[in-house]
């Protein structure tokens, strides 16, 4: 699996996937942007350039011989909604690709990635209802810390794992 930043020629592919993140209830493309302005967005986060109510991230796409087959993002710090819900690290595996690794594996480098940025300890989130990801944090490491509800979303699972 290779992880690298998403590029303008990968835009065919990012609306496939955007489509499939949608069926799982979530969002690739945010608030109504258009991929080539994410890319610019996700570079810019990445220096550490933010919008209010965002944070620095890195934002990766996974691929398999090519194919774009999942993402992760790695949040530097976090904010109050990060705290509550998202976490440090994010990711997400098309359903084709799913119960083969990909998601500890990404998980894995947003963790070696945080602790190269300086940090002791990261908070990993998933929804309550997702049996396979909390698996995957708590092989991780993960300790659950508390099972938080905030209005209009699914209760989240909130783990921290030391680096």
């Amino acid at each position: 699996m290779q992880l690298r930043l998403p590029q303008l020629g990968d835009e065919k592919e990012a609306l496939r996937l955007d489509e499939l993140v949608r069926l799982d209830g979530m969002e690739l493309l945010t608030g109504g942007r258009t991929f080539p302005e994410m890319v610019q967005l996700w570079e810019r986060e990445a220096r550490g350039e933010t919008e209010p109510g965002r944070v620095p991230c890195d934002y990766l796409f996974a691929l398999i011989n090519g194919e774009i087959i999942g993402y992760v993002s790695v949040r530097h710090e976090l904010n109050a909604f990060l705290l509550d819900r998202g976490g440090h690290i994010g990711y997400w595996v098309a359903p084709i690709h799913r119960r083969k690794g990909y998601a500890s594996q990404m998980l894995r480098c947003g963790l070696d990635r945080l602790k190269a940025l300086g940090l002791d300890r990261a908070l990993v989130t998933c929804n309550d209802s997702n049996i396979a990801s909390a698996a995957t944090i708590e092989r991780a490491g993960g300790i659950l810390e508390d099972i938080r509800q905030l209005p209009g979303h699914e209760p989240t699972r909130r783990y921290w794992i030391a680096l």
